[in-house]
């Protein structure tokens, strides 16, 4: 799909012209979006018909998926008037997965042009192995005979908020580890990583209110445990049906021990 200078509505650089010029656009536009793994240009037609737009493949990392943009068609919304506006011109660009990215090799070369860095993704695994890690305790402390209320629903709660915090930092988000659920959650929302939905804000405070009570020694109960892990295993399967990666909270109790009855 094309998208138009005319359409840009900001300031433009001028035309980049050069095959430098035009690599130092399309990374000045992905430096801040860690989801685009890498890019390729498709050159020209040898012969040198066709319109001079750029024309660009993006390759998201599947990890993450894209930013949801209202209205968007293509994917590449997100992003494609910040590259027109680096470029100075009208660009034709997509993802790697639609008709167009399957069908270019058959009309053109394609040239490598853009990767991203190993570190521009540091911060959003880490992210991910934390959440990892309080799934897994939080799993452990549920399946407990005696169940450690206070454990599930405090890494219950975290599970939610990193995997939130990974995927916000992937879409060019700023995280702050200190911020309540609830703040997390309005700032994934606002860079993309979900739609808001009515259930979403009451479930983040729900959590953060026990998350709260937990950490300040108040007594917690089994039954609020479990609604915990239900709630963080919601936003799991949102996360993952969104193409977002998350960590459920298992939540099957281990066999009552009867050996010695």
């Amino acid at each position: 799909m094309t998208y138009f200078l005319k359409d840009c509505g900001r300031e433009v650089s001028p035309p980049a012209k050069g095959r430098e010029d035009i690599k130092r656009a399309v990374a000045d536009t992905f430096a801040t979006r860690p989801y685009i793994r890498f890019a390729v240009f498709i050159e020209p037609y040898a012969d040198g018909s066709g319109d001079d737009s750029v024309e660009l493949i993006a390759v998201p990392d599947r990890r993450f998926g894209v930013p949801l943009v209202p209205w968007a068609a293509t994917g590449c919304e997100e992003f494609a008037y910040d590259l027109v506006a680096a470029l100075g011109r009208d660009v034709d660009c997509c993802l790697d997965k639609c008709e167009k990215a399957r069908l270019a090799p058959i009309r053109r070369k394609l040239t490598p042009i853009y990767r991203r860095p190993d570190s521009a993704i540091e911060s959003a695994d880490r992210y991910l192995t934390s959440a990892r890690a309080d799934a897994m305790i939080a799993s452990s402390a549920l399946r407990c005979h005696r169940m450690n209320a206070d454990h599930v629903i405090r890494h219950a709660a975290r599970t939610v908020g990193q995997c939130l915090l990974a995927a916000t930092l992937a879409f060019g988000g700023k995280d702050d580890p200190t911020a309540t659920l609830p703040d997390i959650l309005a700032g994934a929302i606002g860079c993309g990583v979900l739609y808001r939905r009515g259930w979403m804000e009451q479930a983040a405070e729900r959590l953060e209110a026990w998350m709260s009570a937990a950490e300040s020694g108040d007594n917690i109960g089994e039954g609020d445990a479990l609604e915990a892990a239900c709630l963080a295993n919601r936003f799991a399967d949102k996360l993952l049906a969104d193409g977002r990666p998350a960590f459920h909270i298992e939540a099957q109790r281990l066999p009552r021990d009867t050996s010695e009855r």
